[in-house]
């Protein structure tokens, strides 16, 4: 789920094309991302996106 929403990590099939929220917010980075039911997810999905939300970018 994360490897989908962010991309694959460098050295594995499909790193080239990021991750569907990552190209989203690539071509448009001034958008709003409404978070609905984000305690539902799995946790992996919830640390990545605190991670974004702490420090304001994403790292490997």
């Amino acid at each position: 789920a994360v490897s989908r929403m962010i991309g694959s990590p460098p050295g594995y099939v499909g790193y080239e094309e990021g991750g569907q929220l990552t190209e989203k917010v690539r071509r448009k980075p001034y958008s709003v991302i409404l978070l609905d039911e984000i305690e539902k997810a799995h946790p992996d999905v919830f640390n990545i996106l605190l991670q974004v939300m702490e420090d304001g970018r994403l790292t490997d």
